[in-house]
């Protein structure tokens, strides 16, 4: 499974494109925030023949969610995520403007709601959901047993984890989603919303946090 990832926005969030031999895609996070962002995925999409398919969340915060606007209008695909961080949706612009980020645009709802264990399919791909809240209410995890890998959001980075101060967040339960998936095996690689990848492994090593 080729996986490309890409560094979008100001926030320098980490969006994945993953497709299968069929070039059936799907994207995890499209953060695309400025016209030459938002080209840059276009031409990548179009330059490999890629079927996009779906946009998969890790969470709602608003760094995640700048390009799901465009790859739904663009693509006629509609985006998945956990229920409860529905309620960030319609603080986007607010939150944006924290950030110095210029965000008019409030996105549309997931077209489908994810739950803990469910199994998403995209062609040949599969990706199992592990809701892992704590950074916000409605945090996911998206597990390839298959290709032995994990796309962690804001939950798990290389050499630290995510924060828990923010609206919905919560210390303790982030505590518990993590050791969660510390239980996955230690050569999974990990690939996190900001920042370089890591693994299990390295991280039970290495992480401060854990």
């Amino acid at each position: 499974m080729p996986i490309q990832s890409f560094c979008f926005n100001p926030i320098q969030v980490n969006s994945y494109l993953l497709w299968d031999d069929d070039l059936n895609a799907l994207i995890i996070d499209p953060g695309c925030y400025t016209d030459k962002e938002k080209s840059t995925l276009q031409e990548f999409i179009q330059n490999n023949k890629l079927v996009l398919r779906t946009i998969l969340n890790t969470h709602l915060h608003f760094d995640h969610i700048l390009g799901n606007n465009f790859v739904e209008k663009t693509y006629s695909v509609g985006s998945q995520a956990h229920k409860d961080d529905l309620f960030l949706l319609n603080q986007l612009p607010l939150h944006a403007r924290l950030f110095g980020v210029t965000a008019q645009e409030i996105c549309e709802p997931p077209a489908t709601l994810l739950e803990d264990g469910a199994t998403v399919h995209c062609g040949n791909i599969s990706l199992r959901v592990v809701h892992a809240p704590g950074h916000s209410p409605g945090s996911l995890a998206y597990y390839s047993e298959n290709e032995n890998c994990l796309f962690s959001g804001d939950v798990l980075f290389k050499g630290s984890v995510g924060r828990s101060d923010l609206q919905g967040g919560n210390g303790t339960i982030l505590a518990s989603s993590l050791q969660h998936l510390m239980k996955l095996p230690d050569d999974t690689k990990v690939y996190p919303g900001h920042g370089p990848q890591t693994s299990i492994g390295y991280e039970k090593a290495h992480n401060p946090f854990l």
